[in-house]
């Protein structure tokens, strides 16, 4: 067994999660956290980080038919889940440096990272048009 190699696990690195999720929206940070915690064997924190992101998917998607969101320029609202995936990395995830030292590990293409991105976004578009008829249609307004 000589000739077999180990497989060398492939990881999301803290910045190109936090890239992810600036211009994707909050979806991409919930999949590619979660995904990098799955394949470190912490399910705990990949269970947690789908339930809490959810919660915060919701409140970003609301947040878009706010009054107050128009007034706020647009670098900032995406910037506030890049600021709690930051934060989550930071304190309970593996950093780059590790990532880099550690033999068993390797980055995920950036490719791979702009596909996740563009399927975020779709999906966020989409959910956001479906919460906008469904908020409308309960509202009354035509």
């Amino acid at each position: 067994m000589e000739g077999i190699e180990e497989q060398k696990i492939m990881l999301y690195s803290p910045r190109q999660m936090e890239t992810a999720t600036f211009f994707g929206g909050p979806l991409c940070g919930i999949y590619m956290l979660s995904a990098n915690y799955k394949r470190l064997e912490k399910l705990h924190y990949a269970l947690n980080v789908i339930l809490i992101g959810s919660i915060i998917l919701i409140l970003f998607m609301l947040g878009a038919f706010h009054p107050l969101s128009q007034k706020i320029p647009q670098a900032v609202y995406q910037a506030i889940p890049v600021s709690i995936v930051w934060g989550i990395c930071k304190k309970y995830h593996i950093s780059k440096e590790d990532i880099i030292e550690e033999q068993r590990y390797t980055f995920r293409s950036n490719w791979t990272v702009f596909f996740v991105l563009i399927i975020g976004l779709i999906l966020v578009l989409i959910l956001i048009t479906l919460l906008g008829f469904f908020i409308y249609g309960v509202l009354g307004v035509p």
